[in-house]
């Protein structure tokens, strides 16, 4: 069988179309491939007769492409971590190996910063007046890696992040004035702890904001 690329040809913005004529004895085929300008450089590929390996490379490539063009889309309706970014491709019937490639693009390219995103579901977090461990626990159900969380956390507290003071604000929106009964505290206690606060931050949250 013989391989040969008979035309690289620019698409536009969609990229570059790579053909490649197919041939054997009474038997002959073409079939053309779209990558972006990244992906032909990276496999060298130019006009004239080629091997198996790099049709295989190719088509493997376009694929890879076609889902970070759908990733990219994806992404315009809002941040993900890459971990999630994976499953929606999976979700679109991408296999997983190209759609792990395809996220892996994304972040050689910067054109995601989980770290950056990470940071912003953890501000949004606070907006909801939600504790460390709640924030935390919201990362992770989001796909976040320890490091993109780590990062998040630190960005917070480098801010100035009052735990404390997030808890006494709830604690102010939740009861309007200090529980009466110890059945009474004791249920505000669990609720404040399912939003992510410790023992000690509600304790010291109540002395706030009562007085």
């Amino acid at each position: 069988m013989r391989l040969a690329i008979t035309s690289l040809s620019a698409r536009g913005e969609d990229g570059i179309a790579v053909t490649f004529d197919i041939s054997s004895e009474g038997y002959s085929q073409r079939q053309t491939f779209l990558l972006d300008g990244r992906a032909v450089a990276d496999l060298g590929l130019k006009v004239g007769e080629c091997d198996r390996e790099l049709f295989d490379e190719t088509e493997y490539a376009s694929k890879v492409c076609a889902a970070k063009k759908k990733a990219l889309f994806l992404l315009g309706y809002g941040a993900s971590s890459p971990k999630n970014l994976v499953r929606k491709l999976v979700m679109k019937g991408i296999s997983k190996e190209v759609a792990a490639d395809a996220v892996k693009v994304l972040l050689r390219d910067g054109l995601m910063t989980p770290c950056e995103d990470a940071k912003r579901e953890a501000e949004k977090c606070v907006s909801k007046l939600l504790g460390r461990k709640r924030i935390t626990a919201t990362l992770y159900e989001k796909g976040y890696s320890d490091r993109d969380v780590k990062y998040a956390l630190d960005a917070l507290e480098a801010d100035g992040v009052d735990y404390i003071e997030l808890c006494a604000e709830k604690i102010r929106r939740t009861a309007h004035e200090r529980p009466n009964t110890p059945d009474e505290k004791r249920k505000l206690v669990s609720k404040l702890e399912r939003y992510g606060f410790t023992l000690t931050e509600i304790k010291e949250a109540f002395q706030i904001a009562f007085n």
